[in-house]
């Protein structure tokens, strides 16, 4: 708990003063819960780091932010309740999520919004199946957001996320429920439930970049990116199942 309260008022005086190195700090902080959280990360292929970056990633738990930012320097797009979540959305706003409401007749504007935050030189974050789940599949993503991307020099590139052992065995449905949070549990308990678990490990499979002007419509990009994720976790977790093409 001192520990964590340090690096807040570490972080806050440095983004106080606008040091553009602060976001270190947030690496370290992210990598300090997973500790606590008794979670290792592995890495599968090569992080994009230029700007600006769009990251597409499937969502199994909260728990995806600290693994995510961990090794990714990037801030989350993340649904405008989320800012009045107790704790997680002061931290949120803390690391200058970017925060949008998904109400149809506000996407255009979000769009703009996005895309004029990673022309500015940002890299960003973005989970487009829009909820969590189970850690075992990918749902289909909503497209809407890709449409961000529309200019040269934005960069997009899909990372898998995936939960895939417990003490050093692969997880079962048990086990793997530790960590995906998923509605209609309750977040408090799974939380604090898993501040004493035994050692567990996600996994992090980075896929190689594109342009959105590579594919015909926003929704051939959604497509394949989702389709990228979901072979990066099925092979993480060592599933056999047809990958929908």
């Amino acid at each position: 708990m001192i520990w964590t309260i340090i690096i807040i008022l570490s972080y806050s005086t440095l983004k106080f003063f606008k040091y553009s190195g602060r976001h270190v700090v947030v690496r370290q902080f992210h990598r300090g819960i997973l500790r606590c959280f008794n979670i290792e990360v592995t890495l599968e292929g090569t992080l994009h780091t230029d700007v600006p970056t769009l990251y597409i990633s499937n969502h199994i738990s909260y728990l995806d932010i600290f693994v995510l930012g961990s090794q990714v320097p990037g801030t989350y797009i993340a649904k405008s309740e989320v800012a009045k979540w107790p704790l997680f959305g002061f931290l949120a706003k803390l690391q200058d999520t970017l925060f949008i409401e998904r109400r149809s007749r506000k996407v255009g504007s979000q769009i703009e919004q996005i895309q004029h935050h990673l022309l500015k030189g940002h890299r960003l974050i973005l989970f487009p199946e829009g909820t969590s789940n189970i850690g075992t599949f990918v749902a289909p993503f909503h497209s809407s957001f890709f449409q961000s991307a529309d200019n040269d020099q934005i960069t997009i590139q899909a990372i898998t996320v995936s939960y895939t052992h417990y003490q050093n065995n692969l997880m079962d449905r048990s086990e793997r429920d530790f960590y995906a949070w998923y509605k209609p549990r309750k977040i408090l308990p799974h939380f604090l439930n898993g501040l004493g678990l035994g050692r567990g490990r996600a996994h992090l499979t980075f896929h190689k970049p594109v342009k959105l002007n590579q594919f015909e419509s926003r929704k051939a990009c959604a497509s394949h990116c989702e389709n990228l994720i979901r072979q990066g976790l099925l092979k993480s977790l060592e599933l056999e199942a047809e990958i929908t093409r």
